[in-house]
């Protein structure tokens, strides 16, 4: 969840409003695949309730998303094809932002685009760090997403993320 704060950190309650308006409910069955590995990108994904793992095309599991985490972001923005297989793990429900809409809505509010990507990208800059941590520290399993790492929080940001969390689950609530 803490990509997902990342990104609504970076929203305004008006951009929350036009990702709500933009967005369609999608439920998905115990094994169900969310994202095809190799497959266009379709669009983005938020999980509202539920959780989902994500897999390598041979089957390893790299991470299990919770509510509130975002799906979809890096073939968005590189229109490349899809690097893993998310599967839901019982029932899952998600917004789903089709790629043709938030390319309009991108186009039409310019200060939306600028939002969102600043959000993409601080969300990849601290997957980024994440990695590097992990690629550093010998102790460190790659597979458990459940590792904590130093400076994982940052303090100085809790203003920020508590209104990005009120926002999440403000757009959490009104998908439901």
């Amino acid at each position: 969840m803490k990509s997902s704060l990342i990104m609504f950190e970076n929203l305004n309650d008006d951009d929350i409003a036009l990702l709500i308006k933009a967005s369609q409910k999608l439920i998905f069955n115990s094994g169900e695949a969310i994202v095809e590995y190799g497959q266009s990108n379709k669009g983005i994904i938020i999980i509202l309730e539920g959780q989902c793992q994500v897999m390598t095309d041979s089957g390893n599991q790299l991470d299990v998303l919770h509510a509130g985490d975002i799906l979809g972001e890096v073939s968005y923005i590189e229109d490349r094809t899809t690097l893993a297989q998310v599967v839901s793990v019982g029932i899952l429900s998600a917004a789903f932002i089709e790629r043709s809409i938030l390319d309009a809505l991108i186009a039409r509010e310019v200060l939306f685009s600028s939002r969102f990507y600043l959000g993409v990208a601080r969300v990849l800059a601290y997957r980024l760090r994440l990695n590097m941590q992990v690629a550093f520290s010998e102790k460190t399993n790659i597979f458990d997403s459940a590792s904590e790492f130093e400076n994982e929080l940052d303090l100085t940001h809790l203003d920020s993320l508590t209104v990005a969390g009120a926002r999440l689950s403000y757009f959490i609530n009104a998908m439901k």
